[in-house]
């Protein structure tokens, strides 16, 4: 049997063996992937078609070559059809086609495997020394099977289409990929494998086979860009790939036993550090990755957060606007009322308008807090800085809360060592944080006293507000100074709070430059506040 070994035949294996192993290496990644085993009934197809082009220009026998082109055009109909059954799933795994159609889609095929197999489609073959063989073809069937190529590969198109119309972003970027490698193998297959012979040339005739590099390549990247298989561990298993089946074949054509021995010595250190290569490279990608998943889950984190500021901003917003308005508009109408100007109220109403404008008071103020405590936390409370004296303001601060704890049956006692404790700050913001600071010791002390202490030293000015109140436990020392943060049994004891009182303060002393921290022995053992502000230097 005379077997003909040309250039073309070399090109049309080489093709057939990197297809091959990018298939394979690629369908390895993920078998049970209902999008690689389409993909990899689809490159048996293939490979089927190019290695039957191969054997037929390779065995110069006319009755195995008879064969060999019936096998050649059964393998090239079932291209399109697995081809679309693989578009169908890719990449979301799902088919779109209808039940019924999925069903008869693969008729047509049946028909044209019968008239490719039986003498039908092809009558026989003629080899002419020194040009390429030469396919008789019944004209009536090879219409049909053009038209059963074509129609099936416009269907691939069209589900190209939808899909790319339908996906966003990456997805869509791969559906293009698979569009432009399909399309640039088909017009070569169609125009050298299909449309030439049907007029008698068969000078191209081996061109769809090596052109069909282009569709399995775009698909096989595809795949890999959708799963997410880094591009360096396929191309490092498929260099290992190809390099050990040079080196097989090399073994299979040696010579003699010395040859035979080196082969299999050099094939044997290949496999080991081949072995070891694709290991350090998964290695590798797999620490990148999980890198790359940190800075995404981050990203999520900070979109999540700003989503959360966002929706805190509107809050803030409405209630200013809303609550705080209706709050004052209730304050006016019973101030209104108990000024006379609308008549003398009955003198039992009074009472109840009294508390009424108290409660409208409380209600404004609940509000003011959270509003103010919000704003410090977040950035937005305007300041207007000036040169200012923090000892005048503690000690105007000090004298103006004196009575509300006095009323408590309180001791209240102020410290005021002299120095010099001029700053550059906001008054105004800097009054209500201390204001806030005393205002939370009064408010969870039943009993005992109340010790405000003021000093400055070359680095700080320092405030410590110690009371005998309920003391912190350790599991409210992580809420205090954050949104909403009020102890656990706060409520029991301060009915009105809103747990931005402390926010605010750690906002306005932050603003300055300053510290300010907590600390208590426990529940029941008192608690002492610090604020530092640093000195001006």
């Amino acid at each position: 049997m005379e077997f003909h070994f040309d250039a073309i035949n070399i090109i049309i294996l080489v093709v057939t063996v990197l297809n091959l192993s990018l298939g394979i290496i690629v369908f390895l990644t993920k078998r049970q992937s209902r999008v690689n085993q389409s993909f990899f009934v689809f490159l048996i197809a293939a490979t089927g078609w190019c290695i039957s082009m191969f054997l037929f220009r390779s065995l110069a026998n006319t009755n195995i070559a008879l064969l060999l082109a019936r096998v050649l055009y059964m393998s090239a109909a079932l291209i399109p059809l697995s081809l679309i059954y693989f578009i169908e799933v890719f990449p979301k795994e799902e088919k779109n086609l209808p039940y019924i159609l999925n069903l008869l889609m693969p008729v047509p095929l049946l028909v044209v495997l019968a008239i490719s197999f039986f003498p039908l489609l092809i009558i026989g073959v003629n080899y002419i020394s020194g040009k390429e063989p030469v396919i008789l073809f019944n004209p009536s069937y090879h219409t049909a099977y053009a038209i059963y190529i074509v129609s099936y590969f416009t269907i691939c198109y069209v589900l190209l289409f939808v899909k790319y119309l339908h996906f966003q972003n990456d997805e869509k970027k791969q559906i293009l990929y698979i569009f432009a490698g399909t399309l640039i193998a088909t017009l070569i297959g169609v125009s050298t494998n299909l449309t030439m012979p049907y007029f008698g040339d068969f000078r191209l005739n081996w061109m769809g086979q090596v052109g069909i590099i282009a569709m399995i390549g775009a698909i096989s990247y595809s795949i890999i860009k959708h799963r997410l298989f880094n591009l360096k561990i396929v191309a490092t298993q498929f260099i290992v790939f190809v390099l050990c089946v040079s080196l097989f074949i090399r073994l299979l054509l040696s010579s003699n036993r010395s040859d035979l021995l080196i082969n299999l010595i050099f094939l044997l250190i290949m496999m080991i550090i081949g072995w070891f290569l694709v290991k350090s490279v998964i290695e590798e990608v797999n620490q990148r990755e999980k890198a790359v998943h940190l800075a995404e889950d981050l990203d999520k984190s900070n979109s999540m957060l700003k989503e959360a500021n966002q929706g805190q901003a509107s809050l803030m917003h409405f209630m200013n606007h809303q609550i705080k308005g209706r709050f004052g508009n209730t304050k006016n109408i019973f101030a209104e009322l108990l000024s006379g100007d609308y008549g003398t109220m009955p003198s039992d109403t009074l009472p109840l308008l009294a508390k009424g404008l108290d409660e409208a008071n409380i209600g404004v103020n609940y509000v003011q807090g959270i509003l103010k405590g919000a704003s410090a936390e977040s950035g937005t409370l305007p300041y207007e800085m000036k040169q200012m004296d923090f000892r005048k303001l503690v000690e105007s601060v000090v004298l103006g809360q004196k009575e509300y704890a006095e009323k408590k049956g309180l001791a209240y006692i102020s410290e005021i060592l002299p120095g010099d404790y001029s700053i550059n700050g906001d008054a105004l913001q800097l009054s209500e944080a201390v204001r806030n600071l005393i205002d939370n010791s009064v408010n969870y002390t039943e009993k005992g006293s109340i010790k405000m202490n003021l000093s400055v030293n070359k680095d700080w000015i320092e405030l410590i507000v110690k009371d005998t109140g309920i003391g912190i436990s350790d599991q409210d020392k992580l809420r205090l100074f954050t949104s909403g943060g009020r102890g656990v049994d706060s409520l029991k004891v301060n009915v009105n709070a809103t747990g931005f009182g402390l926010v605010f303060v750690k906002g306005v002393v932050e603003a300055h430059k300053g510290k300010v921290w907590a600390e208590s022995e426990g529940v029941g053992k008192g608690s002492t506040f610090y604020i530092n502000l640093p000195v001006q230097s």
